[in-house]
């Protein structure tokens, strides 16, 4: 928990002193949408709709070379129908990409990166409800309920966040994946599971 709090001091202090080297580094926002589902589950699960949105930062050491490091709050979860269960944490993500920025004309690029991620989960809760809509069990994620099914049980992710994206100026449209290698959860001994998103991002660089 203290190392990734420090590495959002280090991402807030990335803001305060760029400066000096604004020739080089540009701000941007970021909204979109997350489609997340958990793997390797013991259950069939069906994929969540939720929401992508922050702050980041290009640094440009060239031209076709930058690293992207933003500050994100996820949405991220899975449902499963049958049981009319879902489950929505809610992340404070750290992805640190490094980009390739490939001209097609003046003013078109395509950004093709990819790199680690960290979060922390902040919020959110599970619900199973039955047919009827009367909800059987409810509880707030990262619970210490161990006998729940409805909470995660690690609040810390880490993974893989890839994208490509096509930049009109100033205005870029992404897609890609975050892929996690922390298990959020183990149901049974032999059973890990772990986070999975795609998503559509809409980011503006100022």
């Amino acid at each position: 928990m203290k190392n990734f709090f420090k590495l959002i001091a280090f991402f807030a202090l990335l803001f305060v002193g760029t400066g000096t080297i604004s020739s080089q580094v540009k701000y941007n926002v970021q909204a979109g949408l997350n489609i997340s589902e958990m793997t390797n589950s013991i259950v069939s699960t069906s994929s969540k709709l939720g929401l992508r949105a922050g702050l980041g930062l290009n640094y440009n050491f060239s031209k076709l070379f930058s690293v992207d490091p933003s500050l994100l709050i996820v949405s991220k979860g899975f449902r499963q129908p049958d049981l009319s269960y879902k489950v929505s944490p809610l992340y404070l993500q750290l992805p640190i990409n490094a980009t390739l920025n490939l001209p097609l004309t003046n003013d078109i690029k395509i950004l093709v990166g990819a790199g680690p991620y960290v979060a922390y989960g902040v919020g959110g809760k599970g619900i199973m409800k039955v047919e009827s809509g009367e909800i059987l069990d409810e509880q707030p994620l990262f619970s210490n309920n161990m006998l729940s099914m409805t909470t995660y049980k690690n609040r810390f992710d880490a993974g893989l966040n890839a994208n490509i994206g096509v930049m009109f100026g100033d205005i870029v449209i992404y897609i890609g994946g975050d892929f996690g290698f922390i298990p959020v959860n183990e149901l049974d001994f032999d059973t890990k599971n772990y986070n999975s998103s795609f998503y559509l991002m809409l980011s503006y660089r100022f």
